[in-house]
Order: structure tokens, then C-alpha cells, then sequence
């Protein structure tokens, strides 16, 4: 199979996983079986049923092609081996990475208070995968609530799209967000790749 996969965290390895298995004279060893292994801790995927195991028996053309393995959240490296006769042993190199955003937890900047015509704190969010790992280089969009007491950011606009760091974080910091003359409560929206999963209170 591919010699080294990357799939995201939750997704299934996108090319089989197989092994073509000869005897000493070349020619497809068919009807033996093989036995593809996964780790039990750490980066991983598991086969239909939650195991981490899959024995496959080998087709007339040698081929032995384990079931469809979806990665579980831990991210790294790790191999799945592929056991035939019961003593040979192949590896198959596959990297978990993080998945996509799928949610927005506010880290600074929510519930707070500015005067009318005056600046806001910053507003900082980290962004994450289904499984918590946190999300580099994905667009974040902050926008101003439509109602009557609301804020505009610098240049006179209603909304940013900024991308989250190496860490997963960004921040509002240096588009001053300011109040407009109505006194009230409003909401700031988070929205990722075009997902709203988040918002924040002021």
C-alpha cells in the first residue's frame, strides 16, 4: 500500500491498507491469511467493530487488503503491521493529523464592558477538531452584531477574518473594536470556515 498515509483525527485511512504476499518463487501466495494490527495506545485507528486487529485472508493475486481503519484523536506517528504465516511481519507507516475546526471556545474578551464611542478589549479564541486538538491556519470571522447598540472595528467595518496561529489562538488585537453611541448588550459572532459555532457577549 501507499508507504506513509496522513489522515485526519476521526477520518478512515483514505488508501487501503494491503500487503502482496509470494512464495519463494515469487508467485501469489493465495488463500493464507494475514493479520493486520493496529497499536492500542497512542496515534492509532481501529477496524469496523472498535478492534485493532484485522485478518483478511489472501486473494488469487497475492493481494491481502485489510478492512477500512478509521483514526482515532491522539495525533503522531504509528504503524500497522501485517502479520502472514504467522512470522512475517511488514510495517505500514500512517500519520494521525488534526482534523478539521469544529469548535470555538472564547479565551479572553467575553462578557465585557466599554463605554459608548470607546475601544473594547481584544477578543481572543482557540479553535479545535472534534477531539480537542487545536486548529493552525483556519479563518476565523469576527462579526458585529445588526442591532441598535453594536460596535464597528477599524476601518469602518462590521466584520474581520483572521487566521489562528501555530497554537490554534487569534486575536483581535491590533483591529480595535469600538462601541457605537447606543448603550446596550450585544453579541460578537465567531464563525469558522464559514461554520457559526461560537459567539461572544458585550
Amino acid at each position: 500500500s501507499t508507504p506513509h498515509q496522513l489522515v485526519q483525527a476521526g477520518e478512515v485511512v483514505a488508501n487501503p491498507l494491503y500487503v502482496m504476499v509470494l512464495d519463494q518463487f515469487g508467485n501469489p501466495a493465495s488463500q493464507f491469511r494475514v493479520t493486520f494490527r493496529t497499536p492500542n495506545t497512542g496515534p492509532s485507528c481501529l477496524f469496523p467493530g472498535n478492534k485493532h486487529t484485522s485478518d483478511v485472508t489472501i486473494d488469487s493475486l497475492g493481494r491481502a487488503q485489510a478492512e477500512e481503519c478509521r483514526a482515532n484523536g491522539v495525533l503522531g506517528d504509528f504503524e500497522v503491521t501485517a502479520t502472514a504465516y504467522g512470522n512475517i511481519t511488514v510495517y505500514l507507516d500512517v500519520t494521525v493529523v488534526v482534523g478539521n475546526a469544529s469548535n470555538v471556545a472564547i479565551v479572553l474578551g467575553d462578557k465585557q464592558f466599554a463605554e459608548v464611542s470607546h475601544a473594547f478589549n481584544p477578543l481572543t479564541v482557540n479553535v479545535t477538531d472534534s477531539f480537542g486538538n487545536l486548529v493552525r491556519g483556519s479563518a476565523v470571522t469576527f462579526s458585529v452584531a445588526a442591532t441598535s447598540a453594536s460596535g464597528i472595528f477599524d476601518g469602518n467595518t462590521t466584520s474581520i477574518t483572521l487566521p489562528t496561529n501555530v497554537d490554534g489562538t487569534v486575536s483581535t488585537s491590533g483591529y480595535s473594536l469600538t462601541a457605537n453611541t447606543i448603550a446596550g448588550a450585544w453579541t460578537l459572532s465567531v464563525v469558522v470556515q464559514g461554520i457559526k459555532i461560537g459567539r461572544a457577549h458585550v
